[in-house]
């Protein structure tokens, strides 16, 4: 998939109640999508952030690439509590 991406982000450590946390995100530049449904109305113009969660063995694959630019992500489904969530594993 290409995109535009903006930066790449890991965070681990422990929390204030002692668990154990890390995540990656690879944050790209998605159009606006406007939409309306009976309770709510979205408008814009322009583009948003939008985080995909990353495999942590991917990170160092965006090290030495210049930000923002265009790549193309290979992203894959995986399983994430009973549900499929869209994972960037690498850049091809």
């Amino acid at each position: 998939m290409k995109a535009l991406v903006i930066g790449v982000k890991r965070m681990f450590g422990t929390s204030k109640t002692g668990n154990q946390f890390d995540m990656c995100n690879v944050s790209i530049l998605t159009p606006v999508a406007s939409q309306s449904n009976g309770k709510i109305t979205v408008q814009g113009y322009g583009n948003e952030i939008t985080e995909i969660p990353c495999d942590n063995a991917a990170m160092a694959q965006f090290a030495t690439l210049s930000f923002p630019g265009t790549y193309d992500l290979v992203v894959e489904p995986r399983p994430n509590r009973g549900q499929l969530e869209m994972v960037c594993t690498g850049i091809a």
